[in-house]
């Protein structure tokens, strides 16, 4: 009977206990600022890129199948994401190790985060703004409030 009990417990679909996860990144994000300035031909403005101090936050539901992702105002583009700081997380793969995602900010911005299990190291890369960022996750306790 206790085999039979056993055997049960391990054949149980466990995702009713479905559990989530919610990450804050802290790190470095290379954006593009604009510089205003005046020459021979009149006004210029420049865009360069900087490095700044910023936060993500992350999170991921129902066992890493859904997912989402929390970009400061600072890093959100003009075009296609200035008015969403939310964006859903696709093709999320989870390993004993690492978990990787893609998302989509606009059409041209189609960004791939990568995180270590074992360090909490992110990185995020697109191929246009915002570029980068770099930075260390720990586990967001949404369920405890600051005031």
């Amino acid at each position: 009977m206790k085999i039979l009990l056993f055997l049960f417990i391990l054949s149980f679909n466990l995702s009713i206990f479905s559990s989530s996860l919610d990450l804050s990144c802290k790190g470095i994000a290379e954006v593009n600022s604009s510089v205003s300035g005046f020459g021979s031909g009149g006004s210029v403005v420049l865009n360069q890129r900087q490095k700044i101090k910023t936060n993500l936050l992350i999170f991921f539901k129902e066992d890493f199948k859904k997912g989402s992702i929390q970009l400061p105002s600072e890093m959100r583009p003009p075009i296609g994401g200035h008015r969403k700081d939310e964006f859903e997380l696709k093709k999320i793969e989870v390993n004993d190790t690492e978990i990787k995602a893609n998302f989509r900010i606009n059409a041209l911005n189609k960004p791939r985060i990568i995180i270590s299990r074992i360090t909490g190291k992110i990185e995020y890369f697109a191929k246009v703004w915002p570029w980068s960022f770099v930075g260390n996750c720990s586990i967001y306790d949404v369920s405890k409030k600051k005031f």
